[in-house]
C-alpha cells in the first residue's frame, strides 16, 4: 500500500495575532490627534458617527487593538521624549511664565492636549480603560 505524503496546513492565526485592518491601523494613528479618543478618531478614519459611538465598546475586547494601543502611546512618549514626569515640570515652569499672560488659555490647552497624550490625568485614563479594555499609564 502507497504511503501519501501529508501536507501539514499551517496553523490557523490565532485573532489576536492577525494584523489589524488598514481603517483600524488609520484609527489607531489617528489616536494621538484626537486625544486618545476613539470616537473622534473612528470618524476621521471614515466610520460614520453612529458606528464610531459604538466603536469604544466593539473594541474594548480586541486584544490585538488594547495592544496596538499602548505600543502607540509608547511610541509617542519616546518620539516626543514626553511623560508625565517631564509635562508637571513644564506645568509649573510654564505657570510661573505665563501668570498673568494673554496667552495663558492657549498655554494651558496645549499642556492639557499634551497632558492627555502622556497619561498625566487619572480621571483620562479611567475613561480610556472603559474604552478599550485596559488600564493605559
Amino acid at each position: 500500500m502507497a504511503t501519501r505524503n501529508k501536507i501539514q496546513d499551517p496553523k490557523p492565526l490565532k485573532a489576536e495575532d492577525k494584523p489589524l485592518s488598514p481603517r483600524l491601523k488609520l484609527l489607531l494613528d489617528l489616536l494621538p490627534k484626537h486625544g486618545w479618543k476613539i470616537r473622534p478618531a473612528g470618524i476621521e478614519a471614515g466610520y460614520s458617527p453612529a458606528y464610531a459611538e459604538r466603536l469604544p465598546g466593539l473594541l474594548r475586547s480586541d486584544v490585538r487593538f488594547c495592544k496596538a494601543v499602548e505600543a502607540k502611546r509608547q511610541e509617542f512618549m519616546a518620539k516626543t521624549g514626553w511623560n508625565v514626569e517631564k509635562w508637571q515640570a513644564e506645568c509649573v515652569e510654564m505657570y510661573e511664565l505665563a501668570k498673568g499672560s494673554k496667552d495663558w488659555p492657549g498655554i494651558c490647552a496645549t499642556l492639557k492636549m499634551l497632558g492627555q497624550n502622556v497619561g498625566a490625568f487619572e480621571a483620562d485614563n479611567r475613561q480610556r480603560a472603559t474604552q478599550v479594555g485596559m488600564v493605559i499609564m
